[in-house]
């Protein structure tokens, strides 16, 4: 089984959909996103949105896939 960590670096076998503002390798991966990004469909108010990030890669065959995650959530008072 191949086991792929983000302790040191990206592995070049990735590629980003919609690329984050930042990202780096730091005893795992961090991702910073930019605002105002999502795969929210079918809202309440009509609109959809496909301008989240994804970090991807391909596979054959199975595969399993194990993380833990932290959310760090800023909020920003616009005027």
């Amino acid at each position: 089984m191949k086991i792929i960590n983000f302790n040191k670096n990206i592995s070049e076998e990735f590629y980003w959909f919609n690329e984050a503002r930042e990202y780096y390798c730091d005893e795992g991966l961090v991702i910073k996103t930019k605002s105002d990004t999502d795969f929210w469909q079918r809202t309440h108010y009509g609109f959809k949105r496909d301008n989240g990030h994804c970090l991807l890669t391909k596979l054959r065959g199975d595969f399993s896939f194990t993380y833990k995650h932290m959310y760090c959530i800023i909020i920003v008072e616009r005027r």
